[in-house]
């Protein structure tokens, strides 16, 4: 067997049918292929992000970008779709009579990826909703929305209430978990609407927040952010920024070695006020008024669950007994029941079986022989 497997295998490198080439050329053939729609992503059905129609818009071509096709389908934001889980993206031309709108969807890996992105995006001049499961945000003709793992991105989409809802219904997505929890510790008086943004890295950071190096959050701990703005009296807003980590200790240490740490260029980060809360670490960044940020930090509160076992209570004694002795009597009467139910069967299906098939299965002549021995014992008279 070995013998014609490396005959076959050499016949095939004669005839030219195989190529073997070093792993340099390959790279090189590999770095020399022009950007573009990557030609080995070909989803089928629900896998397609975008629907082939929604509310009598009418569907053009699939343009298909695989995970290595960021910087083709976002430009200069493909290092920010790369740092939220960027998997894959489609393009797609949607047309009505005298309208027409171009869509970029986007799958995340998860749904946090694609709330960062919609949370990226927005600020407090979009008007948002919610239509079919989705969260949408709108400026104009701006259009940003997302569902699950799915975000979809527009810069001319002048669409509906009930496109929308239909178009958010008719989403491919296949489900992106729970969306972070740490939004949910921002303190809810004087917060902005739509202010909220949700930070997974230094790319998004650097972005955001100013004078405040991303090194010192170090995100390849495990760290999360959020950042938000609030109003105060003077109408100036205050950004609070919050840091999550996976453990109070974790916090604390960070919290320390950055209080320790020597200013860099053009950032003043121990001189802003902070506070640790449990794994969380808020900021108030840069603020005008100092004791409005120690207002609006004091706010910020963690509380942990902790889940004890319960001890049982013991039943009395008496009641435990009656009860045992009453499951023991009605499994006593099931066992019963099920054996009067069992031989009724039985013996109803042999009555049937010999009247239709007389002597075949039961009672059968050869069976109902029976061997005797005739014996005749008297005991002797004396």
């Amino acid at each position: 067997m070995r013998r014609s497997i490396a005959f076959l295998f050499f016949s095939a490198l004669a005839f030219g049918q195989v190529k073997l080439i070093a792993p340099e050329e390959g790279r090189r053939a590999l770095e020399q292929l022009p950007p573009g729609p990557s030609p080995a992503v070909r989803p089928t059905g629900k896998q397609f992000l975008l629907p082939d129609g929604f509310a009598g818009w009418t569907a053009g071509p699939r343009q298909l970008f695989g995970p290595y096709n960021a910087a083709t389908v976002a430009g200069s934001d493909a290092p920010l779709l790369v740092e939220y889980g960027y998997t894959a993206a489609e393009r797609r031309e949607f047309r009505k009579p005298g309208q027409a709108v171009r869509l970029d969807a986007f799958r995340m890996k998860d749904s946090s990826g694609s709330y960062g992105l919609f949370t990226f995006y927005r600020d407090e001049t979009w008007q948002c909703g919610e239509a079919a499961g989705a969260q949408f945000a709108r400026r104009g003709a701006e259009l940003l929305l997302r569902k699950q793992e799915v975000f979809v991105r527009s810069a001319d989409a002048r669409l509906s209430a009930d496109d929308l809802r239909q178009l958010a219904g008719q989403l491919g997505v296949s489900g992106g978990g729970f969306l972070p929890t740490l939004p949910g510790y921002l303190p809810g008086k004087a917060l902005l609407s739509n202010s909220g943004k949700y930070i997974l890295g230094p790319v998004a950071f650097d972005r955001l927040v100013k004078k405040f190096p991303p090194v010192l959050i170090d995100f390849d701990l495990g760290a999360e952010a959020e950042l938000a703005r609030y109003g105060s009296r003077d109408g100036r807003p205050l950004e609070l920024l919050l840091v999550s980590y996976p453990t109070p200790q974790m916090a604390a240490a960070k919290l320390k070695e950055w209080k320790q740490a020597p200013n860099a260029p053009g950032s003043d980060p121990v001189s802003i006020p902070s506070r640790r809360v449990g794994p969380l670490l808020a900021f108030a960044i840069h603020p005008a008024d100092t004791g409005a940020a120690d207002r609006l930090l004091s706010a910020v509160w963690y509380e942990s669950e902790v889940t004890w076992n319960e001890r049982v209570p013991k039943a009395d004694e008496a009641q435990s007994w009656a009860r045992f002795l009453l499951n023991v009597f009605l499994l006593i009467g099931v066992l019963l029941l099920f054996a009067v139910i069992t031989g009724l069967g039985f013996g109803l299906l042999r009555v049937a079986l010999q009247r239709r098939y007389p002597n075949r299965f039961f009672d059968r002549l050869e069976e109902t022989e029976i061997i005797r021995l005739n014996i005749n014992y008297s005991p002797k008279r004396s």
